[in-house]
């Protein structure tokens, strides 16, 4: 209304916001409780910590490519692996940059322990961690991250509104008869999208439902949709989680390979 207006300044725009509130048109915002909100700015400190921690890990391994080097370690920056870069003979300009890497993860290494300890610290047994965990490839903070980010899951009327507040549900353009439907709208919580992501590729991996859901999809849309498709069919297995207090498990067990309809129009 606001900004449709022929004619705009601030006495017209209050007068039209004080009529929406009296009517009760506005659409109320969710704000969390003080304890929530720290709990989830803990939560993404450390996983942005943890993105940062990647970003230098793979820098070093591209280095590494650079000077055609090969390693067997099934750690690299393990107590040997870490032994192995700095006995390394490089160039003095690849020398300066791997040390620095390798000072730099030290200190992340140290960040990520602290913030750890703190974690352990406000949260102890917690049912809804200890059933996100169930999820093949969710640890513990990884269910702390997830759990944070929805805050309370009544708040949600079903399983498509908490796919909706991850920014996974495709953007709508209709008029008349015809309905376009575009990418996903991106929009909502960030965190609780990429920790999806992460959740994914555990989860494909191993023999189950998602993994053929995953598969059939690949096979007809794409690898892109397939993945953005089965990130928000774990959020809605996530929804009936917490909401029916089950398993993982319980709700694969639950779902029927050949009943339960694959709806992905519009995915891009």
């Amino acid at each position: 209304a606001i900004a449709s207006a022929k004619v705009k300044n601030d006495k017209i725009d209050s007068r039209i916001l004080a009529h929406l509130l009296r009517t009760e048109l506005l659409p109320l915002s969710y704000v969390p409780p003080k304890p929530v909100r720290m709990h989830r700015e803990l939560l993404r400190y450390r996983a942005s910590l943890v993105k940062i921690q990647t970003g230098v890990k793979n820098r070093v391994h591209a280095i590494l490519a650079k000077n055609n080097i090969t390693h067997n370690f099934s750690d690299l920056f393990g107590k040997q692996g870490k032994a192995f870069l700095t006995s390394l003979s490089l160039s003095e300009t690849y020398r300066m940059a791997v040390d620095g890497y390798l000072s730099v993860l030290d200190e992340l290494e140290q960040q990520i322990k602290a913030v750890n300890k703190r974690i352990v610290v406000s949260v102890k047994d917690d049912e809804d961690t200890g059933l996100l965990m169930t999820i093949p490839g969710v640890g513990y903070y990884s269910a702390l991250l997830i759990k944070s980010e929805i805050g309370d899951i009544n708040r949600f009327p079903s399983a498509k509104q908490l796919c909706s507040y991850a920014g996974l549900t495709p953007s709508t353009y209709s008029s008349g008869n015809t309905t376009f439907h575009g990418h996903i709208t991106k929009q909502g919580s960030k965190w609780l999208r990429w920790i999806a992501a992460e959740a994914i590729g555990h989860c494909v991996a191993k023999p189950g439902h998602l993994q053929a859901f995953y598969r059939r999809l690949q096979r007809r849309k794409g690898e892109k949709i397939a993945k953005v498709a089965t990130e928000r069919k774990l959020l809605e297995w996530i929804y009936h989680m917490l909401k029916e207090r089950k398993t993982f498990q319980k709700i694969e067990k639950m779902v029927s390979y050949q009943g339960e309809p694959v709806s992905v129009t519009g995915l891009k």
